[in-house]
């Protein structure tokens, strides 16, 4: 495989500094998706602003296959139900909503691209709060079913004209986009927003830095990894910060004795006796999805969506660093 490595892309620290000590650790059985294109990478660690990236790096034909063949249809089902409720809203959607918006101009009409918006429930809200802004998603086509259900249309960032984006909305995106392409993409998107034009861009909150010398469980098709310093330096060389932060609370990584984690990942099976079996018999994957299905319809304790909003998006954490996502909202340089 071709681990050809780059500067880090957000601080531009040498290639030649990076440390590889991490152990990328990819386990089949336990992997999201269990494709082979996720296997064997090797992980790449930037001292000075915490931010990681594995290689290789991977094509656009290669990343578009999986997420229209694999990705998105393992979860289709689920998101279609979810498209044929009228007036279903994510409460945390919302709020992010609420926040972005109200740093955009004053004006009746704002243009806004959902960029990676995947089944398209907070471009949809856009659309219902926005009723006069133009709103479009931008994602893999094998969503085109459930864009029709909520009445979206795909326009992709390549067909704006220059300065017509009034609100670029980025939601666990990025993490996905190789290392080598982040910079790149970012002067794009530059020269699509409008001059007061604004950015807002989440993704997860991966500090690896403890896991030198050590295993990190591969946990699926991320390959890049973000902290809030490395967010921060990369946004702020394209947009103005007007907000960075983590939210939530503190993400949790496994890690056991010298931080190998396969002793983990075997204990949660050996635990359960009935997960074993069924991936055994090559039926965990069948049965997870029936009850992911089935999860829709069951009925919601009285305050389980006041506790994720406020565990998940309201509650900034006290230490910036501990969150479980970072959101960063920035205004384009004039």
């Amino acid at each position: 495989m071709n681990h050809i490595t780059i500067n880090c892309p957000c601080c531009n620290d040498d290639k030649n500094n990076l440390d590889s000590s991490i152990n990328y650790v990819n386990k089949k059985f336990f992997s999201e998706h269990r494709e082979e294109i996720f296997s064997d990478r090797k992980m790449h660690h930037c001292n000075k602003c915490n931010f990681s990236y594995s290689t290789p790096f991977l094509s656009d034909e290669i990343l578009d296959q999986f997420y229209l063949n694999d990705f998105s249809k393992r979860r289709m089902n689920s998101m279609l139900v979810q498209a044929k409720i009228k007036f279903k809203f994510s409460l945390v959607s919302l709020q992010r909503i609420f926040f972005v918006s109200a740093f955009l101009n004053k004006k009746e009409s704002h243009t806004i691209l959902d960029f990676g918006g995947g089944a398209g429930a907070t471009t949809s809200q856009f659309k219902n709060l926005l009723p006069n802004s133009n709103v479009n998603i931008d994602d893999n086509e094998g969503y085109n079913d459930i864009w029709k259900l909520r009445g979206l249309e795909k326009k992709s960032l390549n067909s704006y004209k220059d300065g017509e984006i009034d609100l670029f909305f980025s939601s666990h995106t990025f993490e996905h986009i190789n290392a080598n392409e982040h910079n790149n993409l970012l002067s794009f998107i530059k020269k699509k927003i409008s001059k007061d034009g604004i950015v807002y861009i989440e993704v997860p909150n991966d500090d690896f830095s403890k896991f030198k010398n050590k295993d990190k469980l591969n946990e699926g098709c991320h390959v890049s990894h973000f902290t809030t310093k490395s967010l921060e330096i990369l946004i702020s060389k394209y947009f103005d910060i007007i907000d960075v932060n983590s939210r939530g609370n503190e993400r949790l990584f496994s890690e056991k004795g010298n931080g190998n984690v396969y002793e983990n990942i075997q204990d949660t099976y050996n635990k359960n006796p009935l997960k074993k079996l069924l991936y055994k018999l090559g039926l965990l994957k069948v049965a997870q999805s029936i009850m992911q299905y089935y999860h829709i319809f069951l009925p919601k304790k009285k305050d389980e969506k006041k506790k994720l909003i406020e565990t998940m998006f309201f509650k900034k954490n006290i230490i910036a660093a501990k969150g479980s996502f970072i959101t960063v909202l920035a205004r384009n340089k004039i």
